[in-house]
């Protein structure tokens, strides 16, 4: 047996208000009010901070280059123009009035480009440039040197790629293998002149450092086998020999089957998304693992690169994106952000070494032929760079580095220690996953967050692994990221481990109970006991209660999919208009169920028990489970009892749930994903999707036809309903024949092609 005391970092943070609906938004997105907690001050950390680097692609203005291959006075703007209709049926992204369809060596645009970039909360620009031997597109960078516009810190981003009629989708003045500008990395002298033009721009006061050392990111790496570290040993050795440059670093950016250090030294790595994670699920951007010592995230704001493919039809759209969406997601148990704030917090807790930046790279700031752009559009106005600027200020304010967990953690420690001290909640945690940190949409650590963020800081938990795969690595890892000595990890004994007929929740928990006073002694003094599942969560009121109430059962509101699937159930004939409506509709309270005796379903999860009294009368949940069936039946049968039957508490005047399990509607909304109310039929059943599954799992060909997306962009993008027309015919005698619909069990049903180019059978219009 082993038990490992932990630290963490007391949270206490505040929620950003969102306005969609304000019914909606008071329901289930509740501001925690942080004059009733500490502050982590994250900002007086020396050394540390996170620097937003936004991507400039340069090809806003003609190059010989582009008038030979497309046409005199070629841009990007040329095929923006062209596609209005992306092959859903939405409109592909176009420049607002106040933008454009600019020339970027316009001394107002750059410097355009620089308000945007202050007023976005983004620390610099990447500008990628292109070498083919000599410098291409590179006036809006020799405009700067001149102009000093856009005024802002600056990198320089080589992308590395040769020119092929791939990025357009045509084939012609090309060679044979599509090729129009060739990729030749050349010997030393090649790599000395391609040195010597950057340096002017290593020179720049404004070019940005990390650790005194420039840094250059080089897109594509792997591309250049054994001749890039061998090129990269060669501009260290002479950036460092100059003293107006005085180092260098090499950024390498990662693509998903590649990892740099196996082929040498590497000073950095990056993400670029989507490349890095390999996915267009912007949910799932801060689960990639760090590849090295030095390692900057990376964050996309959207994607729909119908203008490169207007004759191949192979153009990739991401349909679910929001600005809400790109900036909502966990910490502690209400609303962050989706692929940013998480994104933030990742970094926070997993920095680089001290004296290192922590940059963070945006997938871009004017990427319009691909539909992923900060500026504004006349789609969505500037919402996506007052997402990121809102993300940015709550992250700086309210997300502690890890070096604050560690510190409170400490801060924590003796009245931990002090066998003296009140303990209102003992919380036993069962995770049956075993997942690695940031692998899972819901998992353990959000359960711990939860605690964290507890009103009533008097509470001790025990972390136990359960199922045949006990002992993963992933859940101790979880746990010591908390740095919190309140929190305790325990594996199970042997006997319990690889016994699959003892091996189940019951026996664990009663394990727990039993061994409490070794195990953590001060939670095995609390007054209440709570057990509970990894990813699910509490609101930070529910400990209130538990310090001013002495009883034995209190039972809490709580949220599950089985209580969800009981509303669905109630309300089955619901009318179209009704679809996501009603959840704004209903109060929080109204959404819940109340733990009670004889009272539909009852969950282990929202009960507080009186410890020592289910210890002094040598209760088993193991034993309850034979009795009855479901371990949880026992609390009401100890309320039912003639001789001293337990008294059972409500809560009363709660005004919300207390209990939130994960894959209920508003864990889809804090996680940044969308739920779809759907009528039920069909398979097509309600549940919470990421806006990539959502796109996979059900292919819509006319999306303003089958889809109500005016109310998804316009109203409220947490929640997505069909559209009047599709879903009268879904329930139709034959609404599958009638849709055309081809539904899909998985998105794995679907090959990474079909996925990808979105080729498979869809809905007919």
């Amino acid at each position: 047996m082993k038990s490992v005391y932990t630290r963490r970092a007391l949270m206490r943070r505040r929620s950003p208000s969102l306005v969609f609906g304000v019914l909606l938004i008071l329901a289930f997105t509740q501001v925690i009010d942080l004059s009733q907690h500490d502050h982590t001050h994250t900002s007086r950390w020396a050394g540390y901070s996170i620097k937003p680097i936004a991507y400039v692609f340069p090809q806003f203005h003609p190059i010989p280059e582009n008038d030979r291959f497309w046409g005199t006075n070629f841009t990007e703007w040329v095929n923006v123009k062209k596609a209005k209709l992306n092959r859903f049926g939405l409109e592909t992204l176009q420049p607002s009035k106040e933008v454009g369809y600019y020339n970027l060596l316009d001394y107002d645009v750059r410097k355009r480009y620089a308000t945007l970039v202050r007023d976005s909360g983004i620390h610099g620009i990447a500008y990628h440039h292109y070498w083919f031997g000599y410098p291409v597109m590179d006036k809006p960078l020799q405009a700067m040197l001149q102009d000093g516009q856009p005024d802002v810190p600056f990198m320089l981003s080589w992308a590395n790629e040769p020119w092929t009629v791939r990025w357009d989708g045509m084939d012609e003045l090309s060679n044979e293998d599509g090729t129009l500008l060739s990729q030749v990395y050349g010997n030393s002298t090649e790599w000395r002149r391609h040195f010597d033009w950057m340096a002017t721009f290593f020179r720049h006061p404004k070019y940005i450092r990390s650790a005194g050392k420039v840094q250059l990111v080089v897109y594509s790496p792997s591309l250049m086998g054994d001749v890039g570290k061998r090129m990269f040993a060669r501009w260290r050795r002479w950036a460092a020999e100059d003293p107006s440059i005085g180092g260098l670093d090499i950024i390498e950016t990662v693509w998903e089957w590649d990892y740099p250090p196996e082929r040498g030294q590497t000073d950095a790595t990056s993400e670029f998304a989507p490349h890095s994670g390999g996915t267009f699920d912007m949910t799932s951007w801060d689960r990639n693992p760090r590849i090295s010592t030095v390692h900057h995230r990376g964050v996309m704001v959207s994607w729909d690169n119908t203008p490169r493919h207007l004759k191949d039809g192979l153009s990739v759209s991401t349909i679910w994106v929001h600005p809400t969406l790109w900036r909502v997601h966990w910490f502690t148990n209400k609303i962050a952000a989706e692929s940013l704030v998480s994104m933030m917090r990742r970094i926070k807790l997993d920095p680089n070494p001290r004296g290192q930046e922590n940059f963070l790279f945006i997938n871009a700031l004017n990427e319009w032929g691909e539909g992923n752009v900060l500026e504004p559009s006349a789609q969505w106005g500037s919402a996506f760079s007052k997402a990121f600027r809102s993300a940015r200020d709550y992250a700086e304010v309210s997300l502690p580095w890890m070096e604050d967990r560690i510190r409170q953690g400490e801060e924590l420690e003796h009245a931990v220690l002090d066998t003296n001290s009140k303990v209102d909640v003992c919380v036993i945690i069962r995770d049956f996953s075993g997942s690695l940190p940031w692998t899972e949409a819901w998992q353990l650590s959000h359960t711990l967050w939860s605690l964290q963020a507890q009103h009533n800081a008097r509470w001790r938990a025990v972390v136990v692994p359960v199922g045949a795969e006990v002992g993963m690595p992933g859940i101790e890892t979880q746990v010591l990221d908390t740095y919190d000595p309140r929190i305790v990890y325990s594996d199970i004994p042997e006997d319990l481990r690889h016994n699959k007929h003892t091996n189940t929740s019951d026996d664990v928990t009663d394990w727990v109970i039993a061994n409490m006073d070794t195990l953590s002694p001060s939670c095995g003094k609390a007054t209440y006991m709570l057990v509970t599942n990894a990813s699910t969560t509490y609101e930070p009121h529910t400990f209130d209660i538990a310090s001013r109430k002495r009883t034995d059962i209190i039972g809490l509101n709580f949220i599950s999919p089985e209580t969800m699937e009981v509303q669905d159930q109630l309300e089955r004939d619901l009318t179209w208009d009704r679809r996501c409506a009603r959840y704004s509709e209903k109060t929080p309270l109204e959404m819940s169920q109340a733990m009670k005796p004889g009272h539909g379903t009852l969950d282990i999860s929202a009960a507080l028990v009186n410890f020592a009294r289910w210890r002094s009368e040598n209760h088993l949940f193991k034993h309850a489970a034979e009795l009855y069936g479901d371990s949880v039946v026992k609390l009401a049968e100890l309320k039912r009892r003639r001789h001293e039957p337990w008294a059972w508490l409500r809560p009363t005047g709660s005004k919300y749930y207390d209990v939130v399990h994960a894959g209920t509607y508003p864990a889809c909304m804090r996680s940044g994903r969308i739920w779809f109310d759907g009528p039920g039929v069909g398979g097509l059943k309600s549940g919470c999707y990421s806006g990539q599954d959502l796109q996979w799992t059900v292919v819509s060909d006319v999306i303003p036809v089958q889809w109500d997306y005016e109310r998804f962009k316009n109203e409220d993008p947490y929640c997505v309903r069909l559209s009047e027309r599709t879903y009268t015919a879904v329930f139709s005698e034959n609404p599958m024949a009638s849709l055309g619909l081809s539904e899909y069990s998985s998105p794995g049903d679907k090959s990474e092609e079909e996925r990808l180019v979105g080729l498979s059978t869809s809905w007919a219009s």
